[in-house]
């Protein structure tokens, strides 16, 4: 298949045994990305570490592109998960609970710029490369911050909580890009998130 294009996939539920291979490709792939990076993640390569022909990866994932968006989705989940039960459940108030995110959020991107991997670097580029052709991929970034955002907000009796919510999402979205283009430090967007978070919450 030329280049990196997307392919249709026709989704369907899975068995048990194509979760599993499914699972194993996802595997396969991180484990690739991070022993070389983009470049290593080919579908034959995929297939052969998983143990099924490429025909089965095909069958999965469309493209190297697509398997490294759903490690990434992936990898946003479990961020979500983390968020909720290790950062917000002991803040108090939505205020508490918006500064707690903005401090876990700039320290993960400052964890990123100081130990960016071959898997950083791989997943990057291909929420890059698809960002600009899919527009699932291009939401997938922007709507795991808006779920995080929902977390510190839930049960706030404030007035307009979804626009709120809403402001803040892309508020945090457009600091995460201007720390990706090297305009602002990590350190700085923190602050300057913090003193909006408090600007909209009225604290």
């Amino acid at each position: 298949m030329p280049g990196d294009q997307r392919r249709s996939v026709s989704i369907r539920p899975l068995s048990a045994a194509q979760a599993v291979t499914r699972h194993r490709l996802l595997d396969a792939t991180k484990e690739l990305a991070t022993e070389g990076g983009y470049e290593a993640v080919g579908m034959s390569e995929v297939a052969e570490r998983a143990g099924v022909s490429p025909a089965t990866a095909y069958v999965h994932f469309a493209s190297r592109d697509h398997l490294l968006m759903e490690v990434l989705a992936e990898l946003l989940a479990e961020s979500t998960t983390a968020i909720r039960s290790e950062c917000l459940e002991n803040a108090e108030g939505p205020m508490d609970r918006v500064v707690a995110l903005i401090t876990v959020v700039g320290g993960a991107v400052q964890n990123f710029l100081d130990n960016a991997t071959f898997l950083h670097v791989a997943l990057m580029r291909a929420y890059l490369a698809s960002a600009q052709i899919d527009e699932h991929a291009r939401d997938l970034l922007v709507t795991a911050i808006g779920e995080w955002i929902g977390i510190a907000l839930e049960d706030s009796d404030m007035p307009e909580v979804d626009a709120l919510g809403e402001t803040i999402q892309y508020v945090c979205f457009g600091a995460m890009v201007a720390v990706a283009t090297g305009q602002r430090t990590p350190s700085e967007i923190s602050g300057i998130l913090e003193r909006a978070a408090r600007t909209f919450l009225g604290g």
